[in-house]
């Protein structure tokens, strides 16, 4: 078997021929559609044509030789001519790793920022996020307070019922409209919230959080929020600011 790799120049649609017998030509490398490969046999007519053929496009079968035809703009191709069956599976060209996390970004449904609840007297603070008609993935989470003390994760049926949602989530493409998912706070008597509170409430985990600072939440894979469910944070007691800080993705 003889195999030989051509690499060859050309001028815009300009044609070179090739007195190089094979079995079978592939079009390796180029950066844009060739317009034309001819292949001729012994007897010096046409054995086959391949038109606007691009990286990938191969023929099998007996030519005595080739011409080819470049389109309108130069270029260097590589041609692989072979008298047997073999070929190339090499990639071609520059291979473009794609930044999925930006490509979503990209797409406009990831979302970052806080919901906070300032300190109120008598009452125990809620903040945290209300998925819209689609479910969110919470890949990250940090609590805060001004007063060091144990947080609550908590999810209910609906947003806290003494409000506000009316907040819109930060998109990442900042040029982005408003959401439907949005920041939803609200307040409690206790620490445990009745259910004329924060409706079919249900407490997850605590995590404890030093005065002014921040804490998160280690996840190993997101937190899946269904459409139209609260999930965030409750106070750590009467009189206590609370902040729910989000790095969210509309699904």
């Amino acid at each position: 078997m003889d195999i030989e790799l051509l690499t060859i120049t050309l001028s815009a649609n300009e044609s070179k021929r090739f007195e190089r017998a094979g079995r079978r030509i592939d079009v390796i490398d180029a950066a844009y559609p060739i317009a034309e490969l001819a292949l001729t046999d012994t007897n010096g007519g046409a054995a086959g044509f391949l038109r606007n053929v691009d990286v990938g496009i191969f023929a099998r079968l007996g030519y005595a030789s080739f011409s080819i035809t470049n389109g309108a703009t130069a270029q260097t191709v590589r041609v692989l001519v072979t008298d047997g069956d073999g070929g190339s599976n090499k990639q071609p060209g520059v291979v473009r790793v794609v930044d999925q996390g930006s490509e979503k970004t990209i797409a406009g449904a990831q979302y970052f920022g806080s919901s906070t609840r300032p300190a109120a007297g008598g009452v125990v603070g809620l903040a945290g996020l209300l998925a819209g008609t689609r479910p969110l993935a919470l890949k990250r989470v940090q609590l805060g307070s001004a007063t060091a003390g144990e947080l609550t994760l908590w999810a209910g049926t609906a947003a806290p019922a003494s409000g506000p949602v009316s907040l819109s989530l930060r998109n990442k493409l900042l040029a982005a409209v408003a959401t439907v998912p949005q920041r939803a706070t609200g307040t409690a008597t206790t620490i445990t919230p009745s259910g004329a509170e924060l409706p079919g409430g249900i407490s997850y985990a605590g995590l404890y959080v030093p005065a002014n600072g921040i804490a998160e939440l280690p996840l190993t894979t997101p937190i899946v929020i269904p459409a139209g469910t609260w999930f965030g944070a409750v106070g750590s007691a009467v009189n206590t600011d609370v902040k729910f800080i989000f790095d969210v993705e509309e699904l």
